[in-house]
């Protein structure tokens, strides 16, 4: 009798409100948006990669495997990937605590934490 004074309409148990939308609903756009613009960017730079650099040509259009032999076979560049996978290491060695959403859940904040990079 309430509900018909105030206007409102109250939903039965069963019943789901179907003028909201979801979360899940509204997330999708800006899901596949971000994705694309991480994903495309990233797949054009790894082709990019392959082709070769002349100095008159600049970037040239072919598929070679020159730039990942002269990375790897480089001391300087596989020292600079070490230490890159060295210090990801080091700040995720307690990802399981900290890093993921069951870990935040539990109280586990990294900004609790003073050993965390």
């Amino acid at each position: 009798m309430a509900a018909a004074a105030t206007g409102r309409t109250q939903l039965q148990p069963d019943e789901a409100p179907t003028s909201l939308l979801s979360a899940t609903t509204a997330a999708r756009p800006a899901t596949v948006f971000v994705a694309a613009g991480l994903l495309v960017p990233l797949a054009i730079l790894f082709r990019y990669s392959f082709n070769v650099f002349e100095p008159r040509r600049m970037m040239v259009e072919t598929f070679s495997l020159d730039n990942y032999v002269k990375f790897f076979s480089d001391p300087y560049y596989t020292g600079v990937l070490w230490t890159t996978l060295r210090v990801a290491a080091l700040c995720n060695r307690r990802l399981p605590r900290h890093g993921s959403a069951a870990g935040l859940r539990a109280g586990a904040h990294p900004s609790r934490d003073s050993r965390m990079c």
